[in-house]
């Protein structure tokens, strides 16, 4: 069945509004990443008496221009009212691109910044924070519900030139974010720009690496149940071929894994494609 069209959102002129889209509840957030001339800004709505009502428009003074675009090329939200915006292009520490991710509370209505996540390792041109994923889920060991964000680095270099990584950050009691573990390849993996695409649910991340051995793939990590993060192998397309960038996008809900493979020639050149996984425990 297709649904009619009843609303469309707009900006400004060459804002490159929906760079980014976070849905949870009634709440919709948007990343414009042209907006303010190419800092970036993320409008929030509200869905109410059916209709989106703007209520909100983030605008953070210290992220760095860019003349592709900046601050909400990722957005990320858990209903506890947690809402994480990248800016993989921010300048800190004097590097240029290395990135950094803004970290907001709701309340009522009103986002107030917590902090700004910058990698304690990161090198101009990683690009933290090009993709990202917001979870809440109980540690079985403690019965503790833990908010954590995973922050895709596609251009970081452990494991050879542009190999990537993910960042793992955990959400303190004073509400402070510290690094957990840095997750990636476990092979040698140079160019597979793993972070490209990221997903995180009920202690389960997938990240893609959509240049991994040419046709892209999808690596999975999940929780051990105390204090870490287990890589349990990578997901590769049947009938892939160099250039499909397997792992573009990315969702995970339970253990179902969804995969888009953006440039796949399964149907005819660069048409694209999406695979359907089932985790098996």
């Amino acid at each position: 069945m297709v649904h009619s069209l009843y609303e469309c959102l707009t900006a400004q002129f060459q804002t490159r509004f929906g760079s980014s889209l976070a849905l949870n509840g009634d709440t919709l957030v948007v990343g414009a990443v042209r907006d303010r001339e190419n800092i970036g800004s993320v409008y929030i709505y509200k869905y109410t008496n059916g209709e989106w009502i703007q209520t909100s428009k983030l605008t953070p003074d210290d992220a760095s221009s860019d003349s592709q675009g900046n601050f909400g090329h990722s957005v990320a939200m858990t209903s506890r009212g947690i809402l994480a915006v990248g800016a993989p292009r921010d300048g800190t520490s004097g590097r240029r691109r290395n990135g950094s991710v803004y970290v907001y509370s709701e309340q009522m209505g009103s986002y107030a910044l917590l902090t700004k996540i910058t990698p304690p390792d990161s090198l101009e041109g990683d690009m933290f924070g090009t993709s990202l994923a917001v979870d809440v889920f109980t540690n079985p060991s403690s019965n503790v519900q833990e908010t954590r964000i995973a922050i895709g680095t596609p251009f970081d270099d452990d494991k050879g030139e542009s190999s990537g990584s993910v960042y793992m950050f955990l959400k303190g009691e004073s509400d402070e974010f510290s690094l957990e573990q840095k997750l990636t390849a476990f092979e040698w993996s140079p160019n597979g720009q793993l972070g490209s695409s990221v997903g995180m649910n009920e202690g389960k991340v997938i990240a893609g690496a959509k240049k991994r051995g040419g046709a892209g793939g999808v690596y999975y990590f999940q929780h051990d149940g105390a204090s870490s993060w287990v890589d349990k192998g990578v997901i590769t397309p049947q009938g892939g071929s160099s250039g499909d960038d397997f792992g573009t996008a990315v969702a995970i809900a339970g253990d179902v894994i969804l995969v888009v493979s953006s440039l796949s020639d399964q149907v005819e050149e660069d048409a694209g494609s999406m695979y359907s996984y089932v985790v098996c425990n």
